[in-house]
């Protein structure tokens, strides 16, 4: 499927960075999908209680929404979750934070 698409530029390596501007249903329920095989939910008294049967289940779903979400890193569309993770931090962080933009529906397109 073609999709729009952003490019950003890190601030800190100048890296060129192309991102999906906006992710499908199937790809949300694949970010989610982590998250509801860690987690253990029970109700106690009334209120919902959480227990994670995994804490490397974040760096599990923020692997798998860099995946989804990056195009390509310097023209290349290789291996980007490796290209992100290599980064400076300060970097990773910026493209997470576009990530989670684009992710929670901060996008950059509006539907007509």
């Amino acid at each position: 499927m073609e999709r729009e698409t952003i490019k950003v530029i890190t601030p800190i390596g100048k890296h060129e960075v192309i991102l999906n501007a906006w992710i499908t249903g199937r790809e949300r329920r694949e970010i989610q999908r982590p998250f509801m095989t860690a987690m253990n939910v029970s109700v106690k008294e009334g209120e919902p209680e959480i227990e994670s049967k995994n804490s490397a289940v974040l760096e599990e779903v923020e692997n798998k929404t860099i995946e989804l979400t990056v195009v390509s890193v310097n023209g290349k569309t290789d291996d980007v979750l490796n290209s992100v993770l290599n980064m400076r931090n300060q970097d990773f962080n910026f493209i997470l934070k576009k990530i989670d933009e684009i992710t929670s529906e901060k996008n950059f397109t509006k539907p007509e």
